[in-house]
């Protein structure tokens, strides 16, 4: 009996993994997201380097957005990438995005002194993303899964389709 369920409670789970990368699929190839890399600079904050990141999203769901949780790795001439993180301040996009519109957004990354020095001796930075989860205009994500806090706590009645 134990081992049953503990079959069955896999299966779940791994139901719930495909249904989340499913869901994750469909609102990359949605959610477009282009980014412009600035120059190194000093960190007024730390003893970081800043590297400032233009992001232009644009929203191609066919219903708004309130917010979002993306996955972005910078790569430059190394197989590994330079950072490697979640974009926090996309968690609350202040009037929300409506299909069709695109939200321009400047944030640093910040980098020891010696990723930044591959920063800086690579021929090109590129970025690559993945939208984990978004939340939709009432603040509901789409999916329990990869959620910020400050998202409500029920689930969207909106899919990506």
């Amino acid at each position: 009996m134990k081992a049953l369920f503990l079959a069955a409670f896999s299966t779940v789970l791994a139901g719930s993994a495909v249904a989340d990368e499913v869901l994750s699929d469909c609102l990359t190839a949605h959610i477009l997201a282009d980014f412009e890399f600035g120059e190194l600079k000093p960190s007024t904050f730390s003893d970081k380097i800043e590297l400032p990141v233009q992001i232009d999203i644009t929203n191609n769901l066919d219903f708004p957005i309130s917010g979002l949780m993306m996955k972005v790795s910078i790569f430059g001439d190394r197989p590994s990438p330079l950072t490697d993180s979640s974009v926090q301040f996309l968690a609350t996009i202040d009037a929300g995005l409506l299909p069709g519109e695109t939200y321009s957004v400047s944030e640093p990354s910040f980098l020891s002194e010696r990723v930044a020095g591959f920063a800086d001796a690579a021929t090109t930075l590129r970025a690559e993303y993945v939208v984990l989860n978004a939340s939709d205009a009432q603040n509901e994500p789409l999916s329990l899964a990869h959620r910020w806090s400050s998202w409500g706590n029920g689930l969207s009645n909106e899919s990506c389709q």
